[in-house]
């Protein structure tokens, strides 16, 4: 088995879990928080959020980017040596912005100083955050297993001690400590790959100009991410905030297999750029890629988008159907995001196309700070949905204009039409099923999800079958 689906398996594998966990913390902790503390939490996250970006700056893209190239050169002291220079930038950058964090909630924020003093731990988890040494080396299998374990540990403490507002404290507290261990540990591992050595402080400078300019969108697309929860929280109040958290919640299910293609296809692109292969073959994985997301995001969009008024009350409690519509409309969030993802990671970055990412991102998160402005005041957590949607949608589309030339995304867009079909097929077979039997609440959703499944995998099998007998022909031919 190749090197490239190992490390998809090992990924895959990883996000089962992470879509399994929720499955179990979820409905838990916005039973025991409630929307308001769940939009507490979130609130505060959300600020921390905005100051961990600036302790990592783009090192996330830029160090895996970085440390694929090294690594491409097959010498332990060169990968050694670029690691070195990155992660020392990054652990001067944490220590500034944890004495700037701190002094911000103690001199300047007054609502919920003593949660913003716990979630501020976070920053040093930030500090010990390596992710990026292991994607680059195409090395999944030390992060996922590391990963695993801690997640699994965190699960057992909210599923045993998280029950009711009060617990807020202790729910945030397990989730930084839980991440900080994960990172710890990466960071002891890492003498396996690398070796830590003293650089230059110029080779720490040479790295702040890129790092900065892969900045750029960070900032931007934590505007785009982060901003609306903030805004909510202002203007619409913390139970706004709770629904949309829940619903983010919900939807991150599903985009954590995208961003897991995602993870694996950037450093293997970034590689073969490095070794200037074939265009051809790299765009077939592209290609690969962006089929897979478009019929998983197709197939999610429409299963939820028929299953959320009987999900949601069951999944997050009778507190949170009000935020069954905000459900329904992040569906529609599903595709554009699945699509820009693949496209900035092994169409943009590989490429070093920064400015292509940076002006996309910065244009999403204008056009979303607008929208909210505009959306939020009068329609609460609905408002702040549709504004991100729409933003999104922004967002994809400068990005399929920036890499026109580049690839023939046309062509992927139209020969994945049919699974639109297929996906509204299911859809309409689900809301049939669904006004014929009357069978509790769990025993339906299982044969909806079921029918539903079967009949959208019929269908889509069906057609690829077509299609790969039709190019066999035609390179008979």
């Amino acid at each position: 088995m190749g090197k490239t689906k190992k490390n998809i398996i090992y990924q895959m594998t990883y996000q089962i879990l992470a879509i399994a966990l929720p499955l179990i913390t979820t409905p838990i902790v916005t039973r025991g928080l409630g929307a308001d503390g769940l939009g507490q939490y979130s609130y505060t996250n959300s600020i921390v959020a905005y100051f961990s970006i600036f302790a990592l700056l783009g090192v996330n893209n830029y160090g895996t980017r970085e440390i694929s190239k090294a690594n491409a050169e097959g010498n332990r002291a060169t990968v050694s040596k670029a690691f070195c220079g990155i992660y020392y930038l990054q652990v001067f950058l944490s220590l500034i912005v944890i004495l700037g964090y701190y002094g911000t909630v103690l001199l300047c924020l007054k609502k919920y100083k003593s949660l913003l003093l716990v979630q501020g731990l976070q920053l040093v988890g930030t500090m010990f955050d390596i992710s990026w040494l292991y994607f680059g080396l195409e090395n999944f299998k030390v992060t996922v297993t590391r990963n695993m374990i801690v997640k699994l540990l965190c699960a057992i403490v909210i599923v045993l001690f998280v029950k009711k507002p009060t617990d807020i404290y202790l729910y945030a507290l397990t989730l930084i400590l839980s991440a900080a261990v994960s990172n710890f540990i990466l960071l002891i591992s890492a003498k396996k790959y690398i070796d830590f050595c003293l650089v230059p402080i110029k080779d720490m400078v040479k790295n702040l100009k890129p790092n900065i300019i892969l900045f750029i969108p960070v900032v931007a697309a934590s505007i785009f991410n982060y901003t609306d929860k903030i805004m909510l929280g202002q203007l619409a109040g913390t139970v706004q905030t709770g629904y949309y958290e829940a619903m983010e919640k919900i939807i991150n299910v599903p985009m954590a297999c995208v961003s897991a293609i995602a993870n694996v296809m950037f450093p293997r692109i970034s590689s073969l750029v490095k070794q200037c292969e074939k265009k051809v073959v790299i765009d077939k994985y592209v290609a690969g890629s962006l089929y897979g997301v478009i019929w998983f995001a197709v197939a999610c969009f429409f299963g939820m988008l028929a299953v959320s008024d009987q999900f949601v009350p069951l999944f997050l409690g009778d507190g949170f159907k009000n935020a069954i519509i905000v459900v329904q409309l992040g569906c529609l969030i599903l595709l554009p995001k699945s699509f820009r993802i693949i496209i900035n990671s092994e169409c943009l970055l590989p490429y070093e196309r920064d400015k292509g990412t940076i002006l996309s991102t910065i244009i999403a998160a204008c056009s979303n700070v607008v929208f909210n402005a505009i959306m939020i005041p009068r329609f609460g957590a609905v408002g702040a949905e549709t504004a991100t949607i729409l933003s999104e949608v922004m967002y994809c589309a400068v990005m399929l204009l920036i890499i026109r030339k580049q690839f023939k995304v046309v062509r992927v867009i139209l020969t994945s039409m049919p699974f639109g079909a297929f996906g509204y097929v299911m859809y309409r077979s689900i809301m049939l099923v669904k006004s014929a039997i009357n069978l509790g609440v769990v025993a339906c959703l299982c044969i909806e999800v079921i029918l539903g499944g079967a009949i959208y995998i019929v269908f889509s099998v069906g057609y690829l079958a077509v299609i790969n007998s039709h190019n066999l022909r035609r390179e008979k031919n």
